[in-house]
């Protein structure tokens, strides 16, 4: 049960169906970080610097639309993305 909706169905991209928003919310930055880490260049205390700036802005937005509204039922956001993820292996594929 994920925000008061059960959830079901076959997993979806590792994504374990019981993980609670906080956790995605920090797989989320783990990930941004991962991509930023490769995308910054330039000295490391002016790239760390950026690297911070860009991860408290990446914060911020995940707090922003955790705030603007009503949160959608887990179920219907990771059927939403298993659908995405299916079709982009599919396209893939081809």
């Amino acid at each position: 049960m994920v925000n008061g909706t059960t959830t079901g169905g076959s997993a979806c991209c590792k994504l374990d169906r019981e993980c609670g928003r906080d956790q995605l919310d920090a797989l989320a930055v783990d990930t941004l970080k991962s991509w930023l880490g490769t995308l910054t260049s330039g000295s490391d205390s002016a790239r760390a610097e950026r690297h911070d700036a860009e991860i408290e802005g990446l914060k911020r937005e995940i707090e922003k639309g955790r705030r603007s509204g009503s949160p959608k039922p887990a179920e219907e956001v990771f059927d939403r993305l298993e659908r995405k993820y299916t079709q982009m292996a599919k396209d893939r594929g081809k």
